[in-house]
Order: structure tokens, then C-alpha cells, then sequence
């Protein structure tokens, strides 16, 4: 079988992200609870990355649900991710050898309007033929959907593609509809799943 077609997930993949950084900002900016802090991630997590609420939208009803009385940033969802921007440079390089056999590529990522922001003023898209991105399309992984319309828009077919994802709940939804994927750990890892497709990288 010769693979037409590759999809990358991107943070922790592509880019450095550390959640813990986000969510400490977001805990000491605020002064919120742990539990506070928990219904910030779920929102994060199932509103804002689906697209149902605006982060503008989001911030201003804050203070009224928990009591807050400073003001709030307006970059408070985006700035640690901004400041701590990093490409996974190993990564890159493999990217622009998979683009050089004239493999279509897509990212397909669980992320917000913030992020998406930053990605692209970084040029993070400019490694990819088609993007597709949770808050944009309103649903995320492992929701079988968002792989058929990655598949879609790539123009390929499950069995004639491969996932790079390094959360295995999403690996394993792709599996299901016969994408060969395969659980990010590192550069080396990835360098030799590929090449056991045929994939060589050099």
C-alpha cells in the first residue's frame, strides 16, 4: 500500500505546549480554587476548542461566576502559549521530507482561536496542505468526524494515510476507521514508524 497522504496533530507534536503552564497563569491570575480551576478546563476543553462560545465571550463572564473583581487580560488564554512558542524542530524536518515526496499533509488539531492566532502568525500552517482545527469545525478528537473531514479535505483514503498523534484516545479513534496511526513519543520514534510504511527519512 503506498501512503498518498499524512495527518499531524500538533501540540506536543509539532510545537511545544505545556498545559501546566497555561492552567498555573490561568489559577494564580485569577486566584481561583482548585475546583474553579477545573471548571475553567472543562470549558476550555468543551466549549471554547468546539467553537461555542468566543474566548472575548468567555472572559467577560467570569468575574460575574466567580466573584472576580479584577480586571482580566484579554490575552489571558493566549500569552503562555505565545511566550513559550517552539517549534519541535525534528519534527519540521521530517514534515518537509514527507512534503518532498509529495505527500499531502494535514494538521488536525483540538485547539482555540487564540492558539490558532499565534500558529499562524509563527507560520505552523505553512508545513501543511489542508489545517483542520476543532473551533473552527465544532467538534475534536477523538469525535470520528473530524478524521472524515481531514480525510475529505486531503482527498484520501483511510487506508492511504497516516496520524501522528501523541494522546493514544485519539490514536485509537483514528484506528477505527483504518487510518495507520501511531502514538507520538519522539522524533526517533516517529522517524521509524514512518519508515516502516516505507517512508523513509533521512
Amino acid at each position: 500500500m503506498r501512503f498518498k497522504a499524512g495527518i499531524f496533530d500538533l501540540g506536543k507534536v509539532v510545537v511545544h505546549s505545556d498545559d501546566k503552564v497555561l492552567l498555573e497563569d490561568i489559577k494564580k491570575t485569577l486566584d481561583l480554587t482548585d475546583k474553579q480551576l477545573k471548571e475553567v478546563i472543562w470549558d476550555i476543553s468543551n466549549l471554547i476548542q468546539t467553537g461555542q462560545i468566543s474566548e472575548a465571550d468567555y472572559l467577560r463572564k467570569l468575574p460575574s461566576r466567580y466573584g472576580i473583581k479584577k480586571e482580566i487580560p484579554k490575552d489571558l488564554l493566549k500569552r503562555s502559549f505565545e511566550n513559550d512558542f517552539e517549534f519541535i524542530d525534528p519534527t519540521i524536518e521530517v514534515i518537509k521530507n514527507l512534503k518532498a515526496k509529495r505527500i499531502k499533509l494535514a494538521a488536525l488539531s483540538n485547539t482555540s482561536p487564540q492558539h490558532i492566532k499565534v500558529m499562524k502568525k509563527r507560520g505552523v500552517f505553512e508545513y501543511f496542505d489542508v489545517e483542520v482545527l476543532s473551533s473552527e469545525v465544532g467538534f475534536k478528537k477523538p469525535d470520528l468526524r473530524i478524521y472524515e473531514l481531514t480525510l475529505d479535505r486531503l482527498g484520501s483514503k483511510a487506508e492511504q494515510t497516516f496520524f501522528v498523534d501523541d494522546r493514544e484516545e485519539n490514536v485509537n479513534a483514528a484506528r477505527k476507521l483504518g487510518i495507520k496511526s501511531f502514538l507520538y513519543e519522539s522524533p526517533q520514534k516517529l522517524k521509524k514508524d514512518l519508515s516502516e510504511l516505507g517512508l523513509i527519512i533521512n
